[in-house]
């Protein structure tokens, strides 16, 4: 097996768990937990992993440099806004509608490049954009008369929590040179848990978790930690660009595990709004993996 399909595999499973994780997630708010406990729990769990990995296989990998920490703080800021916002979204949206607005952050990263990088629009970004906002359009059933069903409150959490994937994005390439995927993320997944648990002091739950639910949420961070470290092996052996392409297939992924196993319903109009949304995704990544490709051109003439 060569290494372009064992990337491709690593990425598949990667959205595959990201996937599971938002299921796993939707479930136990169903059921009546607290969702910043649950929140606090998942990403405490998946921190104590990563955590455990990095002192096994690089303990180099918890050394930070002075001169990078402005740009730490502010990763791990927009990992706190997208990790917090995208959970309580879902307890005021289905998990499929949620995963679909999550996914307009590729979008929301070109428009920022523009801005902070002065990166050139062309006809194939412009039509992904304007792919994206028919997409959202379409998920919001603003051409249905059922408009109502979606809640406002859910509706602005997840688009926060897509700019705050989008800010993480576009931040995180400057860390990737010095340190590893898995190392930003622990720091980051500290950072959610040091600000949640402040957040939970000071507004504790009504009725203290059982011991079976804190072990189901330490589950779900089984799911989250494993996405984590496939998306990291999948970068080791595809370019980032590819690793876009690849990763647009957990909105399908959510889709379906939203109707296997929650039972959720989708309209027509939602449906072609997900599709319109990874045709975006795609025609943006596809466009950015070819500008990297011919990077590699130049540097190897």
């Amino acid at each position: 097996m060569n290494n372009s399909v064992k990337g491709l595999i690593f990425v598949l499973l990667s959205s595959l768990c990201y996937a599971f994780t938002g299921l796993i997630s939707k479930v136990l708010l169903n059921s009546g937990l607290d969702p910043l406990l649950t929140v606090t729990l998942r990403n405490a769990g998946c921190c104590l992993v990563l955590g455990l990995g990095l002192l096994i296989w690089s303990r180099s990998s918890f050394r930070l440099r002075r001169e990078d920490m402005k740009d730490i703080i502010i990763v791990c800021l927009f990992m706190v806004v997208y990790s917090a916002a995208y959970f309580f979204a879902l307890v005021y949206l289905n998990f499929s509608v949620a995963v679909i607005l999550l996914y307009t952050y590729p979008s929301m990263v070109v428009i920022a490049s523009v801005f902070i990088y002065k990166e050139a629009l062309n006809k194939v970004i412009v039509s992904g954009l304007l792919l994206t906002f028919c997409g959202l359009l379409l998920t919001l059933n603003l051409f249905s008369g059922d408009i109502g069903r979606l809640s406002p409150l859910g509706v602005g959490l997840a688009l926060l929590a897509a700019v705050g994937a989008a800010g993480f994005a576009i931040y995180v390439k400057k860390l990737t040179a010095n340190y590893s995927g898995a190392a930003i993320n622990f720091y980051c997944l500290l950072a959610t848990v040091v600000g949640y648990g402040l957040a939970l002091m000071l507004s504790l739950p009504p009725t203290a978790p059982t011991f079976g639910d804190i072990g189901q949420i330490f589950l779900c961070a089984i799911p989250y930690a494993l996405a984590l470290l496939f998306y990291a092996l999948g970068l080791k052996v595809l370019t980032p660009g590819k690793v876009g392409i690849v990763g647009s297939s957990e909105p399908a992924f959510g889709i379906i595990l939203s109707l296997l196993f929650l039972g959720e319903e989708i309209s027509p109009a939602q449906w072609l709004g997900a599709a319109a949304i990874v045709a975006a995704i795609l025609i943006i990544q596809f466009s950015a993996s070819k500008e990297e490709n011919m990077a590699e051109v130049v540097d190897k003439a």
